[in-house]
């Protein structure tokens, strides 16, 4: 199913199995900022697992500009609050979506330790990808984690995402992770008429 994506689809609310992922809005900027540099999962996007400081307000905004909240742009990137019942958990998001082969990169935060393992991060990864791949034709997603983030990895791998190939940079070792729109690929369907 293919829709029309203007402002509005995405500022709607995707449900998913066990979550749904809400637009985030400017109001929401602040929330996100505690959630990447302050909460359990802050070590996997910042700090001592990547060698970094966590940004400075200022520079998170820099990094994460107004049309991840504003709907203002949604071919440049989007963010999205993980919600579980009244609860948000996390956020997810798609980054500018690469128009010469239709790919975008991803980044989940799942804060709280107690929300991980329950399935949560798999299901908000493939609401995220089924609306990317039904929505905006997107013919791939990835994502890099740090290799050694091993309980990412196990729910990318659940979420439907296979291992491309590993890699260092900088002195860090990263996987790259894919999944592909399944209907990007297939051949065109053909009409065969009946007598």
């Amino acid at each position: 199913m293919t829709y029309s994506v203007d402002e509005k689809t995405t500022r709607r609310p995707i449900a998913g199995r066990a979550v749904v992922l809400v637009p985030m809005t400017p109001a929401d900027v602040p929330e996100f900022y505690r959630m990447a540099t302050q909460s359990d999962s802050a070590p996997y996007w910042y700090g001592e697992l990547y060698g970094d400081t966590a940004p400075t307000y200022d520079d998170f905004q820099i990094e994460y500009p107004a049309h991840y909240f504003d709907a203002s742009a949604p071919r440049k990137g989007r963010c999205f609050f993980i919600a579980v019942g009244t609860r948000r958990i996390g956020t997810v998001a798609y980054n500018e979506i690469d128009e010469r082969d239709g790919s975008t990169e991803l980044d989940i935060i799942i804060a709280c330790d107690t929300d991980t393992g329950r399935g949560y991060g798999p299901d908000a990864l493939e609401t995220l990808t089924g609306f990317l791949f039904d929505c905006m034709s997107v013919r791939r997603c990835f994502i890099v984690p740090i290799a050694s983030n091993l309980r990412a990895i196990r729910a990318y791998e659940k979420a439907g995402f296979r291992r491309v190939k590993k890699f260092s940079e900088g002195g860090r070792k990263y996987t790259y992770y894919q999944r592909t729109n399944p209907a990007a690929d297939a051949p065109p369907r053909t009409t065969e008429e009946t007598p």
